[in-house]
């Protein structure tokens, strides 16, 4: 049995299924390759709505115009939008392919159970922005300068990408969640990779960096903090520790 056969009798691991001779030889397969092995340690959930609703996009005018709405209105008083009565029915009406995409993330979080229900409100609200997130946006460069602009041409967010010792800046992208956007910035070094999150959320509980107690032992390690008006999460593929530190040290 090859790769691609036994991750398709296996997948997705948290479905109940009989174990015959397809899932006995599939498992067989995995406790040796070490390729599926660490497709398996990835975030299930994260995997599961990617390569169900990444080809689901809306057009590009379309989240343009939604886009430059939300930062508009995140950013400017609410009485200088001007926004006519029904401008907000035409936006409603023209945003159902974005609503469809959040309503499968919500339905494939809602299979996940209810074991995460004692976990901290804020770690909650991360984990599930990780799983959900939609990428529209994107660019691809080492340039901080250029994230910079990129992140406040699409999000109104005046921000200068982190510094991770080890680790090179490869590209940020736009991800939208039931209308929420933020983003996420991909950094490269020779040990992995490391994805820094940021969502916009009005009157945040400022904390400092922390292991997000929502990781399990087949995921990678989640590090997540808080200032005023941001929620941030980094994922990487170093053990728990060493990302904190890696976190704690960049922020100072």
């Amino acid at each position: 049995m090859d790769c691609a056969e036994a991750r398709s009798a296996l997948w997705p691991p948290e479905r109940l299924r009989v174990v015959d001779a397809r899932v006995t030889q599939a498992r067989l397969h995995l406790d040796g390759c070490a390729c599926c092995q660490e497709y398996f340690q990835q975030d299930e959930a994260l995997l599961d709505v990617y390569s169900r609703v990444r080809e689901l996009s809306a057009p590009m005018t379309l989240r343009r115009r939604i886009f430059d709405n939300l930062a508009a209105a995140r950013w400017a008083p609410e009485e200088a939008l001007g926004v006519e009565p029904w401008a907000g029915r035409v936006l409603q009406r023209s945003a159902w392919p974005l609503a469809l995409v959040a309503v499968v993330g919500v339905v494939t979080v809602a299979q996940l159970g209810d074991t995460r229900r004692t976990i901290e409100p804020s770690a909650v609200f991360v984990e599930d922005y990780l799983r959900r997130a939609v990428g529209q946006e994107h660019i691809e460069t080492d340039d901080p300068s250029e994230i910079r602009h990129f992140l406040e041409r699409e999000l109104g967010i005046a921000l200068d990408p982190l510094a991770f010792a080890g680790f090179e800046l490869a590209r940020a992208e736009v991800c939208l969640l039931e209308g929420r956007l933020g983003a996420m910035i991909v950094y490269k070094g020779a040990d992995g990779s490391l994805s820094h999150y940021l969502v916009p959320r009005d009157h945040a509980d400022p904390r400092p960096p922390s292991v997000s107690t929502t990781a399990n032992s087949s995921s990678m390690p989640v590090v997540t903090w808080a200032t005023a008006d941001l929620e941030q999460a980094v994922v990487g593929e170093i053990g728990a520790e060493a990302l904190l530190a890696l976190t704690t040290t960049s922020l100072r």
